[in-house]
Protein backbone atom coordinates (compact mmCIF):
# COMPACT_ATOMS: atom_id res chain seq x y z
CA UNK A 1 0.00 0.00 0.00
CA UNK A 2 1.17 3.65 -1.09
CA UNK A 3 2.19 4.82 2.73
CA UNK A 4 1.07 8.33 4.06
CA UNK A 5 4.01 10.53 4.83
CA UNK A 6 5.19 10.41 8.47
CA UNK A 7 2.33 7.08 9.06
CA UNK A 8 4.36 4.06 10.98
CA UNK A 9 5.70 1.63 9.61
CA UNK A 10 3.40 -0.93 7.43
CA UNK A 11 4.82 -3.72 9.32
CA UNK A 12 3.54 -2.66 13.36
CA UNK A 13 0.17 -2.21 11.92
CA UNK A 14 0.96 -6.08 10.76
CA UNK A 15 2.36 -7.06 13.70
CA UNK A 16 -0.33 -5.23 15.99
CA UNK A 17 -3.42 -6.98 14.69
CA UNK A 18 -1.46 -10.48 14.39
CA UNK A 19 -0.15 -10.31 17.49
CA UNK A 20 -3.24 -10.52 19.61
CA UNK A 21 -4.45 -13.10 16.97
CA UNK A 22 -2.09 -15.67 18.15
CA UNK A 23 -4.31 -15.44 21.63
CA UNK A 24 -7.88 -15.46 20.20
CA UNK A 25 -6.51 -18.48 18.14
CA UNK A 26 -5.59 -20.61 20.75
CA UNK A 27 -9.12 -19.82 22.22
CA UNK A 28 -10.31 -21.09 18.61
CA UNK A 29 -8.74 -24.33 19.42
CA UNK A 30 -7.29 -25.43 22.78
CA UNK A 31 -9.25 -23.39 24.63
CA UNK A 32 -12.67 -24.59 22.66
CA UNK A 33 -11.80 -27.54 24.54
CA UNK A 34 -10.17 -27.33 27.74
CA UNK A 35 -12.34 -29.96 29.89
CA UNK A 36 -11.05 -33.09 27.25
CA UNK A 37 -7.44 -31.49 27.48
CA UNK A 38 -7.34 -31.72 31.45
CA UNK A 39 -10.08 -33.80 32.12
CA UNK A 40 -8.23 -35.04 35.60
CA UNK A 41 -8.95 -31.28 36.82
CA UNK A 42 -12.60 -32.08 36.43
CA UNK A 43 -12.59 -36.18 37.72
CA UNK A 44 -9.89 -36.57 40.21
CA UNK A 45 -8.94 -33.06 41.77
CA UNK A 46 -12.33 -32.01 41.43
CA UNK A 47 -11.47 -28.44 40.63
CA UNK A 48 -14.26 -25.97 40.14
CA UNK A 49 -15.45 -25.95 36.12
CA UNK A 50 -15.45 -22.36 35.78
CA UNK A 51 -11.36 -22.34 37.05
CA UNK A 52 -9.86 -24.64 34.48
CA UNK A 53 -10.85 -22.27 30.93
CA UNK A 54 -9.80 -19.25 33.44
CA UNK A 55 -6.33 -21.00 34.12
CA UNK A 56 -6.23 -21.63 30.19
CA UNK A 57 -6.88 -18.36 29.11
CA UNK A 58 -4.37 -16.94 32.25
CA UNK A 59 -1.55 -19.02 31.03
CA UNK A 60 -2.36 -18.54 27.31
CA UNK A 61 -2.08 -14.73 27.87
CA UNK A 62 1.43 -14.60 29.67
CA UNK A 63 2.54 -15.56 26.13
CA UNK A 64 1.03 -13.06 24.69
CA UNK A 65 2.34 -10.42 27.32
CA UNK A 66 5.24 -11.68 25.92
CA UNK A 67 4.60 -11.02 22.13
CA UNK A 68 3.12 -7.38 23.66
CA UNK A 69 6.38 -6.78 24.66
CA UNK A 70 8.09 -7.67 21.14
CA UNK A 71 5.77 -5.48 19.75
CA UNK A 72 6.51 -2.93 21.58
CA UNK A 73 10.29 -3.56 20.81
CA UNK A 74 9.32 -2.87 17.51
CA UNK A 75 6.98 0.07 17.58
CA UNK A 76 10.13 1.85 19.23
CA UNK A 77 13.02 0.38 17.08
CA UNK A 78 10.96 1.97 14.56
CA UNK A 79 11.47 5.21 15.90
CA UNK A 80 7.75 5.68 17.04
CA UNK A 81 6.97 8.33 19.68
CA UNK A 82 5.46 7.00 23.07
CA UNK A 83 1.84 8.24 23.13
CA UNK A 84 -0.95 8.40 25.55
CA UNK A 85 -2.87 5.55 23.05
CA UNK A 86 -0.70 3.21 24.24
CA UNK A 87 -2.00 3.32 27.65
CA UNK A 88 -5.04 1.36 26.10
CA UNK A 89 -3.49 -1.63 25.42
CA UNK A 90 -3.69 -3.21 28.94
CA UNK A 91 -7.43 -1.99 29.15
CA UNK A 92 -7.42 -4.36 25.98
CA UNK A 93 -5.68 -7.45 27.16
CA UNK A 94 -7.68 -7.59 29.95
CA UNK A 95 -11.12 -7.16 28.20
CA UNK A 96 -9.48 -9.84 25.73
CA UNK A 97 -8.69 -12.08 29.15
CA UNK A 98 -12.65 -11.72 30.34
CA UNK A 99 -14.58 -12.28 26.91
CA UNK A 100 -12.50 -15.20 25.52
CA UNK A 101 -12.45 -16.57 29.39
CA UNK A 102 -16.10 -16.78 28.84
CA UNK A 103 -16.15 -18.03 25.51
CA UNK A 104 -13.60 -20.93 26.48
CA UNK A 105 -15.94 -22.14 29.49
CA UNK A 106 -19.28 -21.70 27.28
CA UNK A 107 -17.69 -23.23 24.13
CA UNK A 108 -15.66 -26.04 26.24
CA UNK A 109 -18.67 -26.86 27.90
CA UNK A 110 -20.71 -28.09 24.49
CA UNK A 111 -17.96 -29.24 23.58
CA UNK A 112 -17.33 -31.43 26.30
CA UNK A 113 -20.42 -32.60 25.79
CA UNK A 114 -20.49 -33.16 21.71
CA UNK A 115 -16.79 -33.39 20.12
CA UNK A 116 -18.37 -31.99 16.90
CA UNK A 117 -18.43 -28.59 18.53
CA UNK A 118 -14.48 -28.60 19.30
CA UNK A 119 -14.26 -30.11 15.82
CA UNK A 120 -16.13 -27.42 14.94
CA UNK A 121 -14.21 -24.45 16.12
CA UNK A 122 -11.11 -25.61 14.91
CA UNK A 123 -12.65 -25.81 11.35
CA UNK A 124 -13.84 -22.31 11.78
CA UNK A 125 -10.38 -20.99 12.98
CA UNK A 126 -8.92 -20.32 9.14
CA UNK A 127 -12.13 -18.80 7.58
CA UNK A 128 -12.34 -16.26 11.13
CA UNK A 129 -8.44 -15.38 9.95
CA UNK A 130 -9.44 -14.40 6.47
CA UNK A 131 -12.93 -12.73 7.13
CA UNK A 132 -11.50 -11.00 10.46
CA UNK A 133 -8.93 -8.22 8.84
CA UNK A 134 -5.66 -9.66 10.51
CA UNK A 135 -3.37 -8.98 7.62
CA UNK A 136 -5.71 -6.42 5.44
CA UNK A 137 -7.86 -3.38 6.48
CA UNK A 138 -11.75 -4.80 6.07
CA UNK A 139 -12.23 -1.08 6.06
CA UNK A 140 -11.58 -0.93 2.62
CA UNK A 141 -14.37 -3.04 1.75
CA UNK A 142 -16.90 -0.91 0.45
CA UNK A 143 -20.23 -3.06 1.42
CA UNK A 144 -22.04 -1.86 3.93
CA UNK A 145 -23.38 -5.30 4.69
CA UNK A 146 -20.35 -6.77 5.19
CA UNK A 147 -19.23 -3.55 7.42
CA UNK A 148 -22.35 -4.71 9.77
CA UNK A 149 -21.23 -7.83 10.12
CA UNK A 150 -17.85 -7.17 10.98
CA UNK A 151 -19.09 -5.18 13.56
CA UNK A 152 -20.39 -7.70 15.57
CA UNK A 153 -17.13 -9.68 15.29
CA UNK A 154 -14.71 -9.94 18.67
CA UNK A 155 -11.73 -10.82 16.02
CA UNK A 156 -12.06 -7.59 14.19
CA UNK A 157 -12.78 -5.93 17.32
CA UNK A 158 -9.34 -6.85 19.27
CA UNK A 159 -7.53 -6.82 15.88
CA UNK A 160 -8.46 -2.87 15.13
CA UNK A 161 -8.46 -1.74 18.48
CA UNK A 162 -4.53 -2.71 19.10
CA UNK A 163 -4.07 -0.95 15.85
CA UNK A 164 -5.80 1.87 17.00
CA UNK A 165 -3.04 1.79 19.54
CA UNK A 166 -0.08 1.21 17.96
CA UNK A 167 -0.87 2.35 14.43
CA UNK A 168 -4.11 5.19 14.07
CA UNK A 169 -2.95 7.14 17.16
CA UNK A 170 -7.10 6.73 18.35
CA UNK A 171 -9.07 5.40 21.07
CA UNK A 172 -10.67 2.41 20.50
CA UNK A 173 -14.07 3.66 21.98
CA UNK A 174 -13.98 5.99 19.27
CA UNK A 175 -15.28 4.31 16.31
CA UNK A 176 -18.93 3.82 17.80
CA UNK A 177 -20.41 1.25 15.22
CA UNK A 178 -17.56 -0.83 16.70
CA UNK A 179 -17.42 -0.12 20.21
CA UNK A 180 -21.24 -0.75 20.63
CA UNK A 181 -20.92 -4.12 18.39
CA UNK A 182 -18.69 -5.64 20.36
CA UNK A 183 -20.61 -4.68 23.64
CA UNK A 184 -23.56 -6.15 22.07
CA UNK A 185 -21.21 -9.64 21.28
CA UNK A 186 -19.84 -9.36 25.01
CA UNK A 187 -23.12 -9.11 26.74
CA UNK A 188 -24.71 -12.18 24.79
CA UNK A 189 -21.66 -14.47 25.22
CA UNK A 190 -22.16 -13.54 28.87
CA UNK A 191 -25.60 -14.61 28.89
CA UNK A 192 -25.44 -17.59 26.72
CA UNK A 193 -22.04 -18.60 28.86
CA UNK A 194 -24.39 -18.18 32.26
CA UNK A 195 -27.28 -20.42 30.56
CA UNK A 196 -24.77 -23.03 29.38
CA UNK A 197 -23.12 -23.03 32.74
CA UNK A 198 -26.09 -23.45 34.43
CA UNK A 199 -27.33 -25.80 32.47
CA UNK A 200 -24.58 -28.25 32.05
CA UNK A 201 -21.60 -27.46 34.34
CA UNK A 202 -22.79 -30.37 36.35
CA UNK A 203 -22.54 -32.96 33.66
CA UNK A 204 -19.13 -32.59 32.80
CA UNK A 205 -17.59 -34.97 34.77
CA UNK A 206 -20.15 -37.90 33.72
CA UNK A 207 -19.20 -36.84 29.80
CA UNK A 208 -16.04 -36.93 30.29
Amino acid sequence: SNQAEGAPPYLIWLCAGLIPWFFMQEMFGQGSDVFHRYPYLVNKIKFPIAAIPTIFTGATLIVQLMLQAVLFAIYFAYGQPPTLYLLQVPILLVLMFIFWTMFSLMISLLSALSKDVANLMKALSTPVFWLSGIIFDMSKIDIPVIQRIMDFNPVTFFAGSFRDAFYDHTWFWENPDKFIGFIVIFVLTLLLMVLVYRKFNEEVADAL
